[in-house]
């Protein structure tokens, strides 16, 4: 069989002594297309009265910009989003437009350190002492439902509020005011159901 899942198709090759390196390239590679369509190959059926709803993640989606490899956990963040409805399913993706994201998509090229080792190129001459980071959502999600509101996570800065429907980044969320724009928020937060 050929799993489509590229870690699984990972696991295989090594334990059947083949070359990984490609298969471990594949987990990293970057899709960098929006989409939005409908999901037309489905093993069987999406059952008519299954309740109507969506499923949505976030993670590292951008793992290189002009030619330069970014760590993983530094990559920009991508949402995507599986709505079933109806009998019929769709999927949308789409970048979380942070500052730092829209930065660098207009220098096409690396202009922020990453936390966990990318850097941008000639660094030592350009950079060396430039500490800033960019906050890129790529971590966790937190919907709440009462304000409509998509929060995406980071570790090392304020959430990120997108559209629930159209994944439109909205822009920086001050959590009500409760923070300004030099706060850091846990991109693990717990939510209390009193409140």
């Amino acid at each position: 069989t050929d799993p489509s899942f590229p870690a699984l198709r990972f696991a295989m090759a090594t334990a059947a002594g083949t070359d990984w390196r490609p298969e471990w390239n594949n987990m990293f590679s970057a899709l960098r297309e929006e989409l939005d369509y409908e999901i037309t190959e489905i093993q069987g059926e999406i059952p008519h009265d299954l309740p109507a709803g969506a499923f949505l993640r976030n993670g590292p989606g951008f793992f290189e910009r002009a030619g330069q490899v970014i760590h993983s956990i530094d990559a920009d963040g991508m949402i995507a989003r599986i709505e079933i409805r109806d009998g019929r399913a769709t999927f949308r993706n789409r970048y979380i437009r942070t500052k730092g994201y829209q930065v660098e998509q207009d220098a096409g090229k690396v202009m922020f350190r990453g936390p966990y080792g990318t850097t941008p190129r000639h660094w030592l001459l350009r950079g060396a002492f430039n500490t800033v980071t960019k906050n890129t959502g790529n971590t966790s999600l937190v919907y709440l439902p009462k304000q409509d509101r998509l929060l995406a996570g980071w570790e090392g800065g304020l959430p990120h509020n997108i559209d629930p429907r159209t994944l439109e980044t909205r822009g920086v969320d001050t959590l009500g005011h409760l923070t300004d724009n030099r706060d850091i928020v846990t991109a693990h937060p717990r939510i209390c159901l009193e409140t």
